[in-house]
């Protein structure tokens, strides 16, 4: 009976651990998110849009139903918030002792600014950097087109890691969209195809 109580005891220590010190969540949580987007690999997450949607799927994760599929991408939203995420948050509160709720704002900052620098290390491991000092916007449009394979050139992943860096070194402004990048990149590539098949 004792050794219960006891246990009991230990376990609520824990739980308001958690929620009483902001550090220990955050340093609880960067190491689980870290694991789990290494391991799930939700790329399109960058977009702003899912945001919302990652927002629903947990202030109602108990009465979530499947996704619709339509496509491939619809797909991998649909294994991502049915099954990888449900699991992980799942497991975090089983196996971890952690109240998400109340910090489902931390989880999704987290999960989001992992996404980001997950993506942004993978995309310079593969292809270096996109921009360096001093380069003009059609300096680094011909150098993305040029280094980066050309089925991955509109994918949200490595526009967002150009978008980023084009920021970084003050080319575009900090509002702009990946879909405005992406549409100025097309632009661009097509009119430089042009160029090349017209006569002289």
């Amino acid at each position: 009976m004792l050794t219960n109580f006891t246990q009991r005891q230990r376990d609520k220590r824990r739980q308001l651990t958690y929620h009483s010190d902001n550090n220990d969540v955050v340093e609880f949580l960067e190491q689980k998110v870290d694991e789990f987007v290494k391991k799930s690999k939700p790329v399109f997450l960058l977009d702003e849009s899912e945001l919302q949607s990652l927002k629903r799927a947990l202030q109602s994760r108990q009465k979530q139903r499947g996704w619709r599929v339509r496509s491939k991408t619809t797909r991998q939203k649909a294994l991502f918030y049915n099954k990888d995420l449900r699991k992980f948050m799942q497991d975090l509160e089983r196996e971890n002792d952690f109240q998400l709720e109340g910090n489902e704002a931390l989880f999704v900052q987290l999960l989001t600014t992992t996404v980001q620098l997950w993506n942004m290390s993978e995309t310079y491991r593969k292809y270096g950097n996109f921009v360096t000092n001093g380069d003009t916007i059609a300096t680094v449009f011909n150098r993305y087109i040029e280094v980066v394979e050309v089925e991955e050139q509109f994918s949200p992943s490595t526009i967002e890691s150009l978008r980023k860096q084009m920021i970084c070194h003050k080319l575009v402004s900090v509002t702009i969209k990946s879909a405005k990048l992406k549409h100025q990149l097309m632009l661009y590539k097509k009119r430089q195809q042009m160029i090349s098949v017209s006569p002289v």
